[in-house]
């Protein structure tokens, strides 16, 4: 995303991009937390005060979710080696 609001910046009609952006993107979260708010608004904590059990499971879920959406696809990275792999493959 910082790439693409770099170029959109450099363009001709940045004046007009960069608030339009601004408000699109406050817009698009605020639209965003009123659905999750609307959804999760009748679900409250468990008779024991405790959380819900689908907290617990959710905390459990989103770190792994970030760890597939942050791995590549393809199987050789772009990235070269560490400098402990290609110290050790001279060998």
């Amino acid at each position: 995303m910082i790439i693409g609001v770099v170029l959109m910046l450099a363009t001709p009609r940045a004046r007009s991009n960069g608030p339009a952006l601004l408000l699109g993107w406050a817009l698009g979260l605020a639209l965003v937390g009123t659905i999750v708010l609307l959804v999760s608004g009748g679900v409250g904590p468990s008779d024991q005060g405790q959380p819900a059990d689908w907290v617990s499971a959710l905390q459990r879920s989103l770190p792994a979710c970030w760890r597939a959406a942050r791995t590549p696809l393809s199987p050789r990275s772009k990235r070269p080696p560490s400098p402990a792999v290609a110290f050790t493959s001279y060998r």
